[in-house]
């Protein structure tokens, strides 16, 4: 079952999809929160779990666009996506978090545009 398919199966009663990908980039801003935090604590294994968690999500991510409704905006979507999962790659091999601050700030901005979306606009099946 996919990172997206899961929490539709938790929340698919109350929650819109535009909230499940809305809890989705909020939870991925945590998951990289930690791997910056294990990373200055130089906890390895607590690092290497939120990155893997923070690839995960990235990956539900992608799996939300609809390239064909969603056109350039979404191809720009999943190439950002990808680009953050090279730097959560690369930031797993190296001991500094510049890396990892990169990924976050990225999807941070995607978060806050998503958030600032119309309510009207909201319930659209496929992003």
């Amino acid at each position: 079952m996919s990172g997206i398919d899961q929490y539709k199966s938790v929340h698919a009663a109350t929650t819109s999809p535009h909230e499940l990908i809305q809890m989705l980039l909020d939870k991925y801003i945590v998951r990289v929160d930690q791997a910056i935090e294990a990373t200055n604590e130089k906890n390895i294994e607590k690092k290497s779990i939120a990155i893997s968690k923070s690839i995960e999500i990235l990956g539900a991510l992608e799996e939300s666009l609809n390239i064909e409704k969603g056109g350039e905006l979404a191809e720009n979507l999943r190439n950002l996506y990808e680009y953050s999962r090279g730097c959560l790659v690369k930031s797993s091999t190296i001991h500094n978090v510049s890396h990892l601050i990169e990924a976050k700030e990225l999807i941070e901005q995607v978060r806050d545009g998503w958030s600032a979306i119309p309510e009207p606009y909201r319930s659209m099946d496929k992003f």
